[in-house]
């Protein structure tokens, strides 16, 4: 009786009505590809520092995230993975990347599956005057049945060691490591949500052998941490856009659609870079576009 007793807490404390996370505190943190596609931020003046925050990317997603100094990382990375009848797929490791440059200042990763199932276009940008980076996300699924979910992995600090995090509501996740916080907004709603340790009781570990999310806890702490949460996008054949925002100042008050702030982030670096002599033999509108 004993030993039934002991099973059954067992499970209930690794199911998916669990609260809290098990397997902290996950595995020993490891930092993204240093072979950076893009590294971007607002364009400020000499002595302005309303924006300080800096984004980077690598293989086709968005990595490490700098506030408030350019040597202080807050994120690992996040990307999507993406489920099928009968496959799962990492957008970082299973997708062929392209880089679509529109400007100096803009550039469009695009992921494609290799056998055209579906693709993923991101664009990234920061706010003026506010710590958020801001992500345009294009999904195109070519076919019925997918299903697509945001994984990220936060580093607060310069580590990967002693966050938390937690499930604010059905578009947020957060972060947290002593005075460092990090917001994760969706203009589109997650139907599935969870946060657990990396290695053991994250998403990653969730979906890649069965296909289905099972967990559904609300907190992870102290740990290296990761959240997941799939999309309620209908799983046919369509297009999508969302738009994540994160948040590292704490501040910041999410919108379903940040066309105008797209806009303004490459017209003022496109307003500095005309003033600037440009190279020899080529246009001020290859210099600019």
């Amino acid at each position: 009786m004993r030993s039934l007793l002991t099973i059954a807490t067992i499970f209930f404390c690794h199911s998916s009505f669990a609260l809290e996370a098990f397997g902290g505190p996950g595995m020993t943190p490891v930092w993204s590809s240093a072979k950076k596609t893009q590294v971007g931020s607002f364009f400020e003046e000499i002595g302005d520092s309303l924006s300080p925050i800096w984004f980077t990317s690598s293989e086709g997603v968005m990595t490490e995230l700098y506030f408030p100094t350019v040597d202080r990382a807050q994120l690992r990375d996040s990307q999507i993975l993406i489920t099928g009848e009968d496959f799962f797929s990492e957008e970082r490791k299973n997708t062929y990347h392209e880089v679509i440059v529109h400007s100096p200042s803009l550039a469009t990763q695009k992921n494609t599956d290799p056998q055209n199932r579906f693709s993923i276009s991101r664009t990234l940008f920061s706010l003026k005057n506010e710590a958020v980076v801001v992500e345009k996300v294009e999904i195109t699924a070519n076919t019925d049945g997918l299903n697509f979910y945001l994984l990220t992995n936060s580093h607060l600090g310069n580590t990967g060691y002693f966050d938390s995090a937690f499930v604010e509501n059905d578009k947020s996740f957060s972060f947290k490591d002593e005075g460092d916080l990090l917001r994760v907004f969706s203009s589109t709603s997650f139907d599935k949500q969870s946060v657990g340790f990396v290695g053991v009781s994250d998403g990653y570990q969730d979906l890649k052998d069965d296909r289905v999310m099972d967990f559904s806890f609300s907190r992870a702490l102290d740990g290296n941490v990761a959240s997941t949460g799939r999309w309620s996008i209908p799983a046919k054949k369509g297009s999508y856009t969302i738009w994540l925002a994160y948040d590292l100042g704490g501040q910041h008050h999410a919108k379903d659609d940040y066309s105008y702030e797209l806009a303004e982030y490459e017209n003022t670096w496109r307003g500095y870079l005309s003033g600037l002599k440009k190279p020899y033999g080529m246009s001020a509108e290859e210099w600019v576009r």
